[in-house]
């Protein structure tokens, strides 16, 4: 059975995976372990791809509605419909009346990125969305909360930092994100296998009033609290 070196693309983390098949059919994924980043790891949901390509509600060609139910067309009708469709709606509202979203995979999909940006391009529209304008923003609006201005923006200092809180994650989810959790869940027996790969982790606040571990933090704090407050 022959293996296939290629990388998953369930996230951002495109993980290294091995990947075995079988004439046009994919039996299993492991993960790479020469892959120079993710160094064999891979997660439940890219173990599970073979389950996911080969399920039976993927659609694997164009559908359009037809006397009220799906069925299956050729991409030359399915285009020459959108199309049509589309061009109606810029003839009668303008190009502004059409939005176009950049999802997260098409990151990691050059070739697709390109057309999507030409296309967005030839309809002349400002209406343009991706994650970025989703939770992206979310980020930009902390900083000036916090910090008091936008451009404070970045990446967390995760080996610097006094004191990190993680609510509800998954330790493992992405492998390369975190050093260690604040508590993970005891009901989770995954939660011991993060104590031993993980570092030490910080004393835990018991009741809920939001604690700041270091003077930056602190600062910041307050500053977010003077803000709110109009002083």
């Amino acid at each position: 059975m022959p293996t296939v070196r290629s990388f998953c693309r369930v996230c951002t983390s495109v993980c290294g995976i091995l990947v075995d098949i079988d004439g046009d059919r994919v039996v299993a994924v492991h993960g790479d372990g020469e892959h120079p980043f993710s160094h064999g790891y891979t997660c439940p949901k890219g173990r599970a791809l073979p389950q996911i390509h080969h399920h039976p509600d993927r659609l694997e060609r164009p559908q359009m509605r037809i006397d009220g139910t799906l069925q299956d067309t050729t991409w030359e009708a399915c285009l020459d419909d959108l199309g049509a469709k589309l061009r109606d709606t810029i003839d009668t509202y303008g190009p502004e009346s059409v939005g176009i979203n950049f999802g997260t995979g098409v990151g990691m999909d050059a070739v697709g990125y390109r057309i999507a940006q030409s296309l967005h391009a030839a309809i002349g529209t400002p209406a343009k969305f991706s994650p970025l304008t989703i939770d992206g923003t979310a980020k930009v609006l902390m900083s000036e909360l916090m910090g008091g201005s936008s451009a404070l923006t970045g990446r967390p200092d995760y080996e610097n930092a006094a004191f990190m809180m993680l609510n509800r994650q998954q330790s493992r989810c992405l492998p390369r994100a975190y050093h260690w959790v604040a508590e993970p869940p005891r009901s989770d027996p995954r939660s011991h296998e993060a104590c031993r790969r993980l570092g030490r982790r910080p004393p835990l606040y018991r009741n809920r009033e939001a604690r700041c571990a270091s003077p930056g933090a602190q600062a910041r704090h307050r500053l977010r609290g003077a803000r709110l407050s109009g002083a």
